[in-house]
């Protein structure tokens, strides 16, 4: 059983994504991205500011300065969650 830990900051929020790579890089959940992302958005975890700011790419400086960014990464979550992102917006 998979357990999850996000706060409402945006630090936290991060770690939000790399529980989807890192910690489980062995299960694909490309095809629930979208699902997921309107769970946590249903819940106040993920905020619209954050959510439109990322797919806007106003986050990127800030996100590479954390070793463990992949511009390759982020894109390809940004590209699993068009469809909530474009909905959000």
């Amino acid at each position: 059983q998979l357990k999850l830990q996000v706060h409402r900051d945006f630090g936290q929020e991060r770690n939000f994504f790399e529980f989807l790579f890192e910690k489980n890089s062995s299960v694909d959940f490309q095809k629930y991205i979208p699902t997921i992302f309107k769970l946590f958005y249903d819940a106040d975890l993920l905020s619209e500011g954050f959510l439109v700011s990322w797919k806007e790419d106003k986050l990127t400086e800030k996100l590479m300065k954390d070793f463990r960014y992949e511009k390759t990464r982020d894109e390809k979550l940004k590209t699993a969650a068009k469809p909530f992102l474009d909905w959000v917006r």
